[in-house]
């Protein structure tokens, strides 16, 4: 078996925000079960922006007891997160720890003007999730961007305990 993301064998690939355009409007994404996972990452392509520094994008990573967040409002917790540059441009930020309040503020680069045609990759550390509570084990990311044109999608990258041609549902 190939390890790596070929024919994600081993990493298991879920979309779990299609590309759209959010405008103003908050967005969440699908839940991620943590379940049978080593580590989570999300990734965030963002397309052209137009606008500038003064449009934040807000995000936060949540946790949950359950895969929906109709009964159980999910808690937000810390996580690492990174911003490549622009497309064509080949390299990658920082490594940034992000709290439990998010990122999205002029003040953390995290605004149109530096997401313009960028990816943002977000890591959620599973001990992080467990210590939230016995019963935590689903993550999501909630995205409340402010500008007129905000172009995103999400992709989850999981690393499962059980990898191979057909690996057991993260969702």
């Amino acid at each position: 078996m190939t390890s790596g993301i070929r024919f994600a064998q081993g990493l298991k690939v879920l979309p779990v925000l299609g590309p759209i355009d959010t405008a103003a409007s908050a967005t969440v994404s699908a839940f991620v079960d943590m379940n049978m996972v080593n580590w989570c990452t999300f990734l965030v392509p963002f397309g052209n922006l137009t606008s500038d520094d003064s449009d934040i994008v807000a995000i936060l990573v949540r946790c949950s007891t359950e895969g929906t967040s109709a009964a159980t409002e999910p808690t937000a917790i810390p996580f690492t997160y990174r911003i490549s540059s622009a497309v064509a441009t080949d390299s990658m930020g920082a490594l940034v720890a992000g709290t439990s309040d998010g990122i999205g503020t002029s003040d953390d680069s995290v605004n149109a003007a530096n997401l313009d045609n960028t990816v943002l990759v977000i890591d959620v550390d599973p001990s992080v999730v467990a210590a939230k509570g016995a019963d935590m084990r689903w993550v999501s990311l909630a995205i409340a961007p402010t500008g007129p044109i905000t172009i995103l999608g999400v992709l989850a990258v999981v690393e499962h305990k059980y990898p191979g041609n057909t690996i057991p549902s993260s969702t």
